[in-house]
């Protein structure tokens, strides 16, 4: 659970803000009730440098020592991006970053979101569309994310549907975290299963729902003093057994009740 900046600041939101809002979380005692994430919705952006690195908004001086500060309150922190490269830097004709390909080169001019017309698609089948997408995450990620809210990802447009690009997206996610659900990674981010890959939207839904289902029922078996293997015993996430498989397979319910039993541990100690 968490914050998100859209709902009350639209696009009026910044630095100072966010600080704030860390402080409020722990101080009201949401972050002890176990709201942990923070994230910047749209307006944080502004423009391309001459290396095609995207900038913040003067609103935002030092991503990383924002990072840095929701950090230090035990909190994990991101932000929006939109799907796609910026009708901007193709304009400009930029190139992507750590390459000589220029933005013309990759973008999909028929693939536009419908609500928001910043963006152009990127044609991942061309050389430097992988490498866009792998250098946003790359350059993100050294800002010291620990999510990416991506819009405009469900659906189909113009250009077609978008699991290409969901595809290069997920890249580095899936080359860089083991496929075991619920790992810690070096700030407590949970990946859900499906690799860390983005989803389907009804797929996010029901992994949403097993996972409170199996959490709450694993807290309640703890609560009654019952030991792991007791709580195995009791199959917790029988409703999802028949879809991965209890014992067998490459994620298994017996996997994601332990890695939740392992969490809710941790949080008590």
């Amino acid at each position: 659970m968490g914050w998100n900046s859209w709902n009350k600041f639209r696009t009026r939101i910044s630095d100072q803000i966010v600080r704030e809002i860390a402080d409020a979380m722990v101080s009201s005692g949401m972050k002890a009730a176990g709201y942990e994430y923070i994230n910047i919705d749209d307006g944080w952006q502004w423009k391309r440098d001459g290396e095609g690195n995207i900038l913040p908004n003067p609103n935002f001086p030092d991503m990383k020592a924002l990072a840095d500060y929701v950090h230090s309150k035990g909190l994990k922190f991101g932000f929006h991006i939109m799907r796609g490269i910026p009708r901007r830097a193709v304009d400009q004709d930029l190139p992507v970053l750590g390459t000589q390909i220029k933005a013309s080169a990759i973008a999909n001019k028929a693939s536009i979101c419908r609500w928001n017309s910043d963006m152009y698609g990127v044609d991942v089948s061309k050389p430097g569309g992988q490498e866009y997408y792998d250098s946003i995450v790359k350059l993100y990620a050294s800002w010291g994310a620990d999510f990416l809210k991506a819009d405009d990802m469900f659906g189909t447009g113009p250009g077609g549907d978008h699991s290409s690009e969901i595809d290069a997206l997920s890249r580095l996610i899936d080359l860089t975290i083991a496929p075991t659900p619920f790992i810690y990674k070096d700030v407590g981010t949970y990946v859900v299963p499906g690799h860390g890959r983005l989803c389907e939207q009804m797929e996010v839904v029901d992994y949403r729902d097993m996972v409170v289902l199996v959490r709450d029922n694993v807290a309640d078996l703890m609560k009654q003093g019952k030991t792991l293997d007791q709580i195995k015993a009791a199959r917790p996430a029988l409703p999802y057994e028949s879809r991965y498989g209890s014992q067998t397979g490459p994620w298994t319910t017996s996997a994601f009740i332990e890695a939740v039993y392992k969490s809710l541990q941790a949080k008590k100690s």
